[in-house]
């Protein structure tokens, strides 16, 4: 294995991005104790734009529909409907915990499932870890 910076670098981003998502939430929930359903609302949908946009300049979506395989295989679409849901539900567990607790507490136990889905992934798949990559 090489080390890759570019990837090193967007784990960096993604735990940034991620501290700074928890503590808007811990924050917006704060400010408005009844509106949980507002949040998540606003949440869900300002991400939509984000997602059409990626997938209109990278191509993707032109070659989803080109392809049919969205139309025409139902394990392709139970697929995607499963992701979507379980994603939702990830979502708002992280937020339900975010609200509950803290934003420190939520990374924490974020980080700890990160290295138990690790310690899966190895014993799972046979992954070989590397001493650099165990520190």
């Amino acid at each position: 294995y090489e080390f890759a910076p570019l990837s090193y670098l967007w784990a960096l981003a993604s735990c940034c991005l991620n501290a700074i998502y928890l503590t808007l939430v811990k924050k917006f929930s704060t400010a408005n104790p009844g509106h949980s359903s507002d949040i998540l609302f606003v949440n869900s949908a300002v991400t939509v734009p984000v997602l059409l946009s990626w997938l209109l300049a990278s191509g993707h979506l032109q070659q989803v529909v080109q392809s049919g395989r969205l139309v025409n295989e139902a394990s392709l679409l139970g697929a995607l409907t499963l992701s979507t849901v379980m994603g939702s539900s990830l979502g708002y567990a992280q937020y339900r915990c975010t609200k509950s607790t803290s934003a420190l507490t939520t990374t924490v136990v974020g980080q700890m499932k990160m290295v138990l889905s690790s310690a899966l992934g190895v014993a799972v798949f046979g992954t070989k870890v590397e001493s650099w990559q165990a520190a």
